[in-house]
């Protein structure tokens, strides 16, 4: 697993993730389940397509509800990148 480029998708994660929710960046803990920081699924919708335009990946929205934090989804998008 290259560390930088899961820490660089776990920024990216977070930064969406703070933009959708307002919460404080100290309350964002990586493993707390998205919906319990409030993303919606219109929120899964819109940081979905973010992800695929800014990683030039193709993902379904619900890979967020099946990974549910961001450590489990950033885990999953470097999978999916490194078999792209």
């Amino acid at each position: 697993m290259n560390r930088v480029e899961r820490e660089r998708i776990v920024a990216f994660l977070r930064e969406r993730i703070l933009q959708r929710t307002g919460l404080p960046e100290a309350r964002l803990d990586n493993d707390t389940p998205l919906t319990d920081l409030g993303i919606k699924s219109v929120d899964v919708v819109l940081i979905s397509g973010e992800i695929e335009d800014h990683f030039d990946l193709e993902v379904d929205p619900v890979m967020m509800f099946e990974y549910r934090t961001v450590d489990a989804v950033a885990d999953r998008l470097l999978v999916l990148l490194e078999r792209a």
